[in-house]
C-alpha cells in the first residue's frame, strides 16, 4: 500500500492520524479492461463505512484480500490521498490492478492412483465482466482413464454474497472415463453435474451431487470379469450432498517438506438417495501427527497417522462397487498401504484367464473332464486372476521415521531417507462376522525409502521399498513404489 502526496507535499497519514475521523470516502478503480467496476464498488461497502484512519486502513486490507480470493488480478497495490480540493478528513482510495489474462496451461496432476496425469486447462477469467471465471479442462493417463470437465466459478449467487462472504460456489460438469480394467475387470464411464461451496479458508466444503453411471465389464479373450462385477449394478443414477471437514495445524516445515511438529486431520459425510437408485450413507475420517525427536528440529520426525471409514447401504441393495473403499498402493490418499498394489487388498473375487492359445470357458465347463470342441479338449490350465470389488469398511494406521543426512548435497535438495511401518484392512459389511475379520486378518508391511520436495505444490516425491511381512493369497503385491504425498489442504 502506498501513500500519494497531496497539497503541499503532506501525505494522507501526515494530516490524518489513526485515531482521527475520517470525513468522506472515495475509491476508484485504475487498469480495469473487462471486469466491470460496479461489481467491484459492491466489495468496498466496509471502505465506505469507516469511521477513523486506523478502521479505514484495516478496511482496505480486508477488500485487498477478497479481490485476490477472486483470482481475477495478477497484481494489485493502493493508493491513499486527499483528494484536491476535499476538506480535511477526506480521503481518496485508488487501487491499481492487473488482470489475469486468457490462459492455457499444460501441466502434469495426478490421477485417481497417483500416478502423472497430462492435463490441459484453458481458463477465461471475469466471464461477461463479472466475477466469474470459467475453465475446460482435459486430463489423460497411461492408464486409458481420460476426463473432460467445464467448472464454472464464482463467489456469489445471484448478486448475493454465499454465507457472509465466507464461501464460494463452484459449478462443473462433463464426462470421465476411468479405466480399472487391470485391478477390477471394468471401466466407469461418469456424466458428472457437480454444485459445491467452499469456505474462504479452505477448510469447509459442502457439494451436491448428481452423475449418471455406467460399468463396462471386460469379456474379451484375455480376462473375463468375475461374477461379482458383472453382477453389480451396471447402469446407476446417483444424487448425494456430501459435508467435508479438512484442517492443517501442522508447523515449522522442515527441510525437504516435512513438518515437525501439529497435526493434520479431514473427514467427509456423504448422503446418496435424494434421486436416483443408490442409496447410502459414507463416512471417513483420518488423523495424523508430526513430532520432532531431537533438539536439531529438522534432522529426525515421526509422523503417526490413522484413518478409518465405513458405508451403510440404505435398503436391501448391495452397495456400488464405485462407492466402497479400496486399500493398497503407496503414497497420497487416506487408504495406502505400501507393498501392496492398487486396489490390491481385501475382498476379492476371481475371474478366469485362459493361457495364450486356449478358449475361455466358465468354471463348470472348465471341471468337466474330456469335454471336446472341434475335436479337441478345452484346455483346463487356467490361471487364476482377481477383481478387487472393495468393501464397506476399512481403516489404516501408520507410523513413519524421517531423517535428513547430515551432508550438504542432501540438505540442499531436501532429501530425507525414511523408515516406515503400516497396518491396515478392508472388509465387505458392517456385519459381526466381517468387523472381526477387520483386525484378524490385518495386512501389515514395513520398508525403507527416501522422499524429495516438490518444486511447486506442497508436497513430496516419494520413492519406497517395502515387505508384507503380513499378507493373503489373493493379495496383490508391488513391493518398489514411486508416488506423491500431498499435504492436506485447508487453513491452519
Amino acid at each position: 500500500m502506498s501513500e500519494s502526496d497531496a497539497g503541499e507535499g503532506a501525505s494522507v497519514l501526515d494530516q490524518l492520524d489513526l485515531d482521527g475521523e475520517v470525513n468522506e470516502v472515495t475509491v476508484r478503480f485504475e487498469g480495469l479492461r473487462r471486469v466491470d467496476s460496479k461489481v467491484l464498488y459492491s466489495e468496498c461497502h466496509p471502505i465506505f463505512e469507516a469511521r477513523t484512519v486506523g478502521e479505514l486502513l484495516a478496511k482496505v486490507v480486508q477488500a485487498q484480500n477478497t479481490f485476490n480470493s477472486f483470482g481475477l488480478f495478477r497484481r494489485q497495490s493502493v493508493e491513499l490521498s486527499t483528494p484536491q480540493g476535499g476538506a480535511r478528513g477526506d480521503v481518496e482510495v485508488t487501487f491499481h490492478v492487473e488482470e489475469q489474462k486468457y490462459d492455457i496451461a499444460v501441466g502434469v496432476q495426478m490421477d485417481h492412483r497417483r500416478k502423472p496425469t497430462m492435463e490441459l486447462t484453458a481458463t477465461i477469467p471475469s466471464v461477461f465482466s463479472t466475477l466469474q471465471s470459467f475453465s475446460l479442462k482435459s486430463s489423460y493417463t497411461n492408464s486409458k482413464s481420460h476426463e473432460i470437465l467445464g467448472r464454472l466459478s464464482f463467489p456469489r449467487l445471484f448478486g448475493r454474497y454465499l454465507m457472509n462472504t465466507k464461501w464460494f460456489g463452484e459449478l462443473s460438469g462433463g464426462v470421465t472415463f476411468s479405466d480399472y480394467s487391470r485391478f477390477s475387470s471394468y471401466r466407469e464411464k461418469l456424466l458428472p453435474l457437480d454444485f459445491r461451496v467452499r469456505s474462504q479458508d479452505g477448510r469447509q466444503a459442502v457439494g451436491l451431487h448428481l452423475g449418471l453411471r455406467d460399468i463396462l465389464p471386460d469379456k474379451d479373450a484375455g480376462r473375463s470379469a468375475s461374477y461379482a462385477v458383472l453382477c453389480s449394478r451396471l447402469r446407476s443414477l446417483k444424487s448425494s450432498v456430501k459435508y467435508e471437514y479438512t484442517d492443517d495445524r501442522t508447523q515449522d516445515v522442515a527441510a525437504g517438506g516435512m513438518p515437525v511438529d501439529g497435526h493434520t486431520r479431514h473427514m467427509a459425510l456423504e448422503y446418496a438417495g435424494l434421486l436416483g437408485d443408490v442409496r447410502y450413507v459414507r463416512a471417513e475420517a483420518g488423523l495424523s501427527f508430526y513430532r520432532s525427536l531431537l533438539p536439531d528440529r529438522d534432522r529426525l520426525v515421526l509422523n503417526a497417522s490413522v484413518s478409518g471409514g465405513a458405508l451403510y447401504p440404505i435398503g436391501t441393495d448391495a452397495s456400488p462397487i464405485q462407492d466402497r473403499f479400496y486399500l493398497g498402493e503407496g503414497a497420497g490418499a487416506p487408504t495406502y498401504l505400501k507393498g501392496f498394489a492398487y486396489r490390491g487388498v481385501g475382498p476379492a473375487d476371481p475371474c478366469i484367464c485362459p493361457k495364450p492359445g486356449s478358449s475361455l470357458v466358465a468354471p463348470a465347463a472348465a471341471a468337466a473332464a474330456g469335454e471336446s470342441k472341434g475335436g479337441k479338449a478345452i484346455s483346463t490350465k487356467l490361471r487364476r486372476e482377481y477383481d478387487y470389488v472393495g468393501g464397506n469398511v476399512f481403516y489404516g494406521a501408520s507410523a513413519l521415521l524421517s531423517y535428513l543426512p547430515p551432508f550438504n548435497v542432501t540438505q540442499n535438495i531436501g532429501l530425507r531417507v525414511i523408515g516406515f511401518t503400516q497396518a491396515g484392512n478392508v472388509v465387505e459389511d458392517l456385519s459381526r462376522a466381517s468387523l472381526s475379520r477387520l483386525f484378524q486378518e490385518t495386512r501389515v508391511s514395513s520398508g525403507v525409502g527416501f522422499t524429495v520436495p516438490l518444486p511447486v505444490i506442497p508436497g513430496v516425491l516419494e520413492v519406497t521399498y517395502a515387505w508384507p511381512w503380513r499378507r493373503y493369497t489373493s493379495d496383490a503385491l508391488e513391493k518398489f513404489q514411486i508416488g506423491v504425498r500431498l499435504r492436506l489442504p485447508g487453513a491452519r
